[in-house]
């Protein structure tokens, strides 16, 4: 956590057995965002990421979603919040 990427980062996750409300299937989530400062100094380390949900099978085939991370980290401690929205096809 000490080395941060400068600029724009981006991930993808993919939890193939992912259980939402009930519903398991396999997804797809990019995360796209910053990641700066240093977990060794205050005020720490810094992410805000905008998130992309995409249902690739299973319960989850054709949902598509959004979403918003954000996390804070230090030496004593790391947090981070997130909230997702999911739409599913009828």
């Amino acid at each position: 956590m000490r080395d941060t990427c400068p600029g724009p980062t981006k991930q993808t996750y993919e939890p193939f057995k992912a259980t939402v409300a009930g519903r398991t299937g396999h997804l797809i989530v990019e995360a796209e965002g910053v990641f700066e400062g240093d977990a060794t100094v205050l005020p720490g380390a810094r992410s805000r990421y905008h998130l992309t949900i995409t249902g690739v099978d299973g319960d989850f085939k054709g949902a598509c979603g959004e979403g918003q991370s954000v996390g804070l980290a230090t030496t004593a401690s790391s947090t981070n919040s997130y909230y997702v929205k999911i739409w599913f096809k009828k």
